[in-house]
């Protein structure tokens, strides 16, 4: 398989991962200590099904829960003061609110005496335990990371508590929707923690979304870029040697970027926060995860074509299985960056996020036909597309 054409850079991409400077490991330790203090009292799986089975409103759930966070900050704080072992002090601490009920935790008692069912604290007890089994993999450098990130946590002035609180109803609202819809319940209650988390690691690392990686990928995603990446899509197709390439070419393009269309008109009238939601939950929807999903059958013609012209591409390679898996797993890795760029996003970022039209699809289908080489065409579309 050939390179990617460079001159294409930014936009009509390189498989280029963009990372930011915080690594996993410290994402994955400001999250732990993000669940300490937010999410173990009452994990979000407990407090929707709390919510939903007995019908309390996002702000009483939230009233709820500041009270019963009050409570476990006391306790977390005396525990991280403390000088005996921070791991094992922790995992009792976990272990005592894995139960449905202890002397330690009277706010969170009156929460989960509404379970009657006990489902509630099933699920409460079955995260927890999760938990416990990671803490206990952690050696003592992650675990004075970890102290660091819950004292910060616990002394958080009024505006970022304020934010937290925020985003804490937004994700129970979103968590409820999913419930109430019944469309792919598992994966968009995921994907709503995941956004609580983002705001967490915000807090704890002092980092801001990178903006750069962000209109990158929100071009990518308006060129139908979560289905076909544009690099992928111009390497391919520039090697087609077909009759009917030029035909094939205008519907192929056309079949990855009427899902786009069809979303811009859903989110016209939406906030910037309803409108990450639905973008997300497109992309999802392209990674196959979202099995009900409203535009499934414009995404699934999408793939069609694409699938089309992989077969195209290597119809006549002695290596065309290895070849067409290995443009799979660049597309997924694309798919999955581009998801976790917008993700970490602030949801003040997707205001006109959906930016495609006839005059931006035209143009790039020009661009795509004339493999890419028209330095005019490249520039114009960029600025069309918001990339500097």
């Amino acid at each position: 398989m050939g390179t990617v054409r460079l001159g294409i850079t930014a936009l009509i991409m390189t498989a280029q991962v963009l990372c930011s400077d915080v690594s996993s490991f410290d994402k994955e330790i400001a999250q732990m200590a993000g669940f300490l203090v937010f999410e173990a009292p009452m994990v979000w799986n407990s407090l929707l099904f709390l919510a939903h089975t007995k019908n309390l409103s996002t702000n009483s759930m939230v009233a709820k829960g500041k009270k019963v966070v009050s409570e476990n900050i006391t306790t977390v704080s005396s525990i991280i003061k403390a000088k005996k072992d921070l791991s094992v002090r922790l995992d009792s601490f976990l272990t005592t609110l894995s139960k449905e009920h202890s002397k330690l935790t009277p706010e969170k008692n009156r929460v989960f005496e509404l379970d009657t069912s006990e489902q509630a604290s099933n699920m409460q007890k079955k995260q927890i335990e999760a938990a416990q089994k990671t803490l206990r993999t952690y050696s003592t450098g992650a675990l004075s990371i970890l102290k660091k990130n819950i004292k910060v946590l616990c002394l958080l002035n009024k505006t970022q508590k304020a934010k937290v609180w925020k985003k804490y109803g937004e994700v129970l609202d979103q968590m409820k929707y999913a419930l109430k819809m019944r469309m792919s319940v598992k994966n968009r209650i995921s994907a709503a923690a995941k956004e609580f988390d983002q705001t967490i690691i915000r807090l704890l690392t002092q980092t801001q979304p990178d903006s750069e990686a962000f209109s990158i990928e929100r071009a990518r995603f308006n060129l139908g870029g979560s289905i076909y990446t544009p690099g992928l899509l111009l390497q391919i197709t520039s090697s087609l040697q077909d009759k009917d390439k030029e035909q094939f070419i205008k519907t192929l393009v056309g079949s990855l970027l009427d899902p786009i269309l069809l979303l811009k008109s859903r989110v016209a009238s939406l906030s910037p926060e309803e409108t990450k939601k639905e973008v997300v939950e497109f992309i999802q929807a392209t990674q196959g995860t979202l099995n009900v999903y409203p535009m499934k059958e414009q995404i699934d013609t999408g793939y069609n074509h694409r699938s089309s012209s992989i077969y195209r591409y290597t119809e006549n390679l002695p290596n065309k299985k290895e070849v067409a898996n290995r443009i799979d797993e660049i597309q997924t890795h694309n798919t999955a960056r581009m998801l976790s760029v917008l993700q970490a996003a602030t949801s003040s970022m997707f205001a006109n996020f959906v930016i495609l039209d006839k005059t931006l699809e035209s143009l790039y289908l020009a661009l795509i036909n004339g493999g890419g080489g028209d330095a005019r065409k490249k520039k114009t579309l960029k600025e069309g597309l918001g990339v500097v």
